[in-house]
């Protein structure tokens, strides 16, 4: 792999961990579903699989997702598809009136 390239399980991971962010931000006492186009990071979320000891940095990033899925009472990983993900994108925006990519580039 090229540096600074990743995949598209680093990226759902990335993505993951702010959504989760965001959740805990927005609703931390209530229910957060999160749809996500990976079938690997679900399963590895819910500890179906594991994550490859050759890969630190996806290791790294499903522990922090982890971590941030602990702080709330709820989280429903649904499955969906890239055009899923699009829209909900779009509703996430609307509902919560903020800029996302500002929000993704804040650390807590």
């Amino acid at each position: 792999m090229i540096p600074g390239e990743q995949t598209s399980n680093t990226a759902e991971y990335r993505a993951l961990i702010a959504a989760l962010q965001i959740g805990h931000r927005h609703c931390p006492a209530g229910a957060v579903e999160i749809v996500l186009v990976s079938d690997v990071v679900i399963k590895q979320m819910l500890g179906t699989y594991g994550v490859s000891a050759s890969n630190p940095e996806l290791r790294l990033l499903r522990d922090q997702a982890l971590n941030r899925a602990q702080m709330l009472p709820q989280v429903v990983l649904t499955k969906g598809t890239r055009d899923d993900t699009g829209r909900a994108y779009q509703e996430a925006r609307q509902a919560l009136s903020v800029d996302l990519t500002d929000s993704l580039l804040k650390d807590e």
